[in-house]
């Protein structure tokens, strides 16, 4: 079983867009770090794209915690991120409608 999202980026945001956010110094957003987990072929296993031309992609519902785990080390959190904490943040994204 897998949650699937609908993500405010196509898949024809590119890494080197990604690059240029982080590079002007902003700090690293979760739909950008899931866009780079997402064009990134190992880690398939723990989320991916569904239709990518619609921009619909799913957590695995055995590695959703791996993903959440990576995103708190990206952050530089000192606790440990849970996927709760992380779905939480993907919620009131999506809900502020707000587009990359």
């Amino acid at each position: 079983m897998a949650c699937c999202l609908h993500a405010p980026f196509s898949k024809s945001f590119s890494n080197q867009t990604l690059f240029a956010l982080t590079a002007a110094g902003r700090k690293v957003r979760l739909f950008h770090f899931l866009f780079e987990m997402l064009e990134d072929p190992s880690m398939a296993h723990c989320l991916s794209w569904v239709p990518a031309s619609a921009g619909v992609f799913c957590f695995s519902s055995r590695n959703k915690d791996q993903v959440a785990a990576l995103w708190g080390q990206k952050k530089g959190n000192k606790r440990p991120m849970t996927y709760q904490k992380m779905s939480r943040a993907l919620r009131n994204y999506a809900r502020s409608g707000r587009n990359i």
